[in-house]
């Protein structure tokens, strides 16, 4: 499989596409083939060098993934595969395979596409938020800061986490006045 591997820390510069090993899943995991891969904080700060829990480099960076399960391991039921789902992989996730825990997969809401999806499962911070989503209506370019407490951070821009769908879950706490309007979010 191809993977981007984050060779060292440093910026974009740093970034390989790379062969690697397909991973197997072993007792209690699913093996995804990526469709769209989530870049987030954890992401970015890794890769930097910046976040604590980051993985040792070389590595291959992602830490949210859509796709469609290509199979399971023990313990798994085979009825998974094929499934569209979501995931939180712990880093790996920037390939085209990836192995995840069962307890991290989430089935993708029909309405979503998997880049929507890949945006979800850590500003929503898994099962709970992700079952809240499918509730959420999603809006054409609609482009605001939105409180997210799930995690503790003051905000999330929703546009530029769902990246070229340019669409953005409508939240209620909306976050009008603080930092982020000298960012240039909209406060509307």
């Amino acid at each position: 499989m191809r993977a981007i591997v984050t060779t060292r820390n440093g910026d974009v510069d740093v970034l390989k596409v790379e062969a690697r090993p397909d991973p197997v899943p072993s007792k209690g995991q699913v093996l995804i083939r990526v469709k769209a891969a989530g870049l987030n904080f954890a992401d970015i700060l890794a890769r930097q060098g910046l976040y604590p829990d980051g993985p040792p480099k070389p590595c291959v960076m992602g830490y949210e993934v859509a796709g469609v399960v290509e199979t399971v391991g023990d313990e798994v039921d085979r009825a998974l595969v094929t499934k569209p789902v979501v995931a939180m992989t712990r880093f790996g996730g920037q390939a085209e395979l990836v192995v995840a825990p069962l307890t991290q997969i989430f089935e993708k809401p029909e309405h979503l596409s998997f880049e929507q999806g890949a945006a979800v499962p850590v500003n929503y911070r898994g099962r709970a938020g992700y079952r809240s989503i499918g509730r959420v209506e999603l809006k054409e370019e609609l482009s605001r800061a939105t409180h997210d407490g799930a995690h503790g951070s003051v905000w999330h821009v929703h546009s530029v986490g769902l990246g070229h769908t340019r669409k953005a879950a409508r939240l209620e706490s909306v976050v009008a006045n603080s930092a982020v309007p000298s960012i240039g979010a909209d406060e509307s």
